[in-house]
């Protein structure tokens, strides 16, 4: 019971304030309680800390279900695929998610935490993946963040895609070039021997042929790299 403390609201059976000088405190059925100096309720606590302070796990029903942990848990919304309809995989996320900007910030308004913080530009988003902006009741744009996991999801299968891709491109660029290694060896071979039996150790036309013959073949090799790299960039 109170004896010196003011200020008290006290609603409920067997309700109470916390000590018997406490002062400005609010309590309803000992569930729902309220610091009036501040402005602070708990629901679960009788000593908020915050503007709203629960104690538990928040959950929210709208276009989805959510259920906030209490800290210790995850968040979880509903996503069950018997609620759904009309699925598709998003296209070109990888471009989509290029064309957003990674920001660092603080809000102009003063009243505000001034803190620096990181995220995205609304309008930016908006012309990549509308249904993640809403405007708010201040005619403002608000982002939902967590809505942007699912094109980071396809974006990182993309880039996947395209490393897989590269990596036998650059397999058969590797054998493509030991082809060569192989022939110009060979072909080495072959004018070294001829120059043994014809003895000859000037150059003449005859090896001069040959090596205009080495020349050709390289440039066929390197021919043959450059179409494997077109015909990989087609695909």
């Amino acid at each position: 019971s109170v004896t010196t403390g003011s200020g008290n609201i006290i609603i409920g059976y067997n309700a109470d304030t916390p000590l018997a000088t406490t002062s400005n405190h609010l309590n309803i059925g000992d569930t729902i309680y309220g610091d009036l100096s501040s402005g602070n309720i708990g629901i679960g606590t009788a000593a908020p800390t915050q503007a709203l302070h629960i104690i538990g796990n928040l959950r929210v029903e709208g276009a989805t279900d959510c259920i906030l942990g209490n800290g210790s848990g995850a968040t979880n919304c509903t996503s069950d695929e018997r609620l759904k309809e009309n699925i598709n995989i998003i296209d070109n996320a990888l471009d989509k998610i290029a064309s957003l900007k990674g920001v660092k910030y603080n809000w102009k308004d003063k009243e505000n935490d001034q803190s620096l913080r990181v995220g995205v530009i609304a309008q930016d988003v908006q012309k990549v993946f509308p249904e993640l902006v809403i405007t708010n009741d201040d005619g403002y744009l608000a982002v939902d963040y967590a809505g942007l996991v699912s094109p980071l999801i396809e974006a990182s299968k993309e880039l996947r895609s395209e490393n897989i891709a590269l990596k036998s491109e650059i397999g058969e660029l590797k054998i493509a070039q030991l082809e060569t290694d192989k022939s110009l060896k060979e072909l080495s071979r072959q004018v070294a021997l001829l120059n043994k039996v014809t003895g000859n150790t000037g150059g003449n036309k005859a090896s001069m042929g040959i090596y205009l013959a080495l020349a050709l073949s390289l440039f066929g090799s390197i021919a043959g790299l450059v179409l494997i790299t077109r015909r990989r960039k087609q695909i």
